[in-house]
């Protein structure tokens, strides 16, 4: 089998398990032949697709799909789907239920009158109505019960006040005054405690928004110090310039360095070989001894000019100064 074969192979099958499991997730089972029937409401009470559709409390199916009547622009019209094994009289009617927590389904009722072979078919239309909550938890039969019921309470109630009008009434409006003032008490020492507790509710706020102020610094701090550190571990070209400088310097120093070294060496080996005054001042003893013999004539003529000045001013005299000799 070649290669694009089999993956067009792939994609249908990728296609048929996403459709399936769409309309899993919708409620819907796309391997059953369930039939579907309308049912036209003036207010769908907030029911949607994949709401559970009931009979007798066992669940034959759910709703398909909920669109405004286009003929009359008023109203709705809602698509049930219903398994095909379930059957229906013509005169079925989809009946929308509220429960306390909110939720929403539709029950199908009907009057046991209709013939076995007249059963609802793909298609066909049906009786909308919808019940509010008292409609769900009391059945219409039984409503003419119950308040035949709050009827005959409120009579043997009368007629039970018409008896007993000879009650203190002063006692009773006593104690019930006594009962409100038991009642405002207790008010008001439950609004003393909700005052302190909220005090300490606002510090504790308090501290903890201080605290939030703080931690979301440190946290921008930080935050700004890791964007810097990241910002030159993905752009390294400026540190990997001022490097450079810093190195290329130092280059430009070590070569000054060495030339002066170099030089410095041809210097000594000038000394070292003789070569200029300084040269042969350390390499020939005769030059040392005539400079020694030569600093030492200095001293002594420094000297004698020092001890005797007289001698050294009778070249600007006329008269003739006789040199003497002095002793060591």
């Amino acid at each position: 089998m070649r290669r694009e074969t089999k993956i067009g192979l792939l994609t249908i099958v990728s296609i048929g398990i996403l459709i399936f499991g769409f309309k899993f997730l919708q409620g819907k089972n796309v391997f059953s032949n369930d039939i579907v029937v309308f049912a036209k409401y003036d207010n769908v009470s907030a029911i949607l697709p994949s709401n559970p559709v009931y009979l007798d409390g066992y669940q034959v199916g759910i709703v398909a799909d909920v669109k405004q009547n286009q003929e009359t622009l008023r109203g709705y019209i809602v698509s049930i789907n219903i398994s095909s094994e379930i059957k229906l009289p013509k005169n079925t009617i989809a009946v929308i239920k509220s429960d306390l927590t909110g939720g929403k389904s539709i029950s199908l009722e009907y009057v046991d009158n209709e013939t076995q072979s007249n059963f609802l078919q793909d298609g066909d239309e049906i009786e909308g109505r919808t019940d509010g909550v008292l409609g769900t938890l009391i059945q219409k039969d039984d409503l003419s019960d119950y308040l035949q019921i709050v009827k005959d309470s409120i009579l043997a109630i009368t007629e039970g006040a018409g008896a007993a009008s000879d009650f203190d009434l002063k006692k009773i409006m006593k104690s019930f005054e006594e009962t409100m003032a038991n009642i405002n008490a207790i008010t008001g020492s439950v609004n003393t405690m909700l005052n302190v507790q909220s005090s300490a509710l606002n510090q504790a706020l308090n501290n903890t928004k201080d605290l939030t102020a703080v931690a979301t610094e440190k946290i921008a701090m930080l935050t700004n110090s890791m964007d810097s550190m990241v910002n030159k571990i993905n752009h390294p070209d400026g540190v990997l310039d001022a490097t450079t400088n810093r190195m290329n310097q130092l280059e430009g120093t070590l070569e000054e360095l060495n030339t002066t070294v170099s030089n410095l060496n041809e210097v000594i080996v000038k000394l070292n070989e003789g070569q200029g005054t300084l040269g042969k001042l350390i390499n020939e003893e005769e030059a040392y001894d005539n400079l020694n013999a030569s600093l030492k004539e200095l001293e002594l003529l420094l000297e004698d000019f020092r001890v005797h000045p007289k001698r050294y001013t009778r070249v600007l005299s006329k008269k003739e100064i006789p040199y003497e000799e002095t002793k060591d």
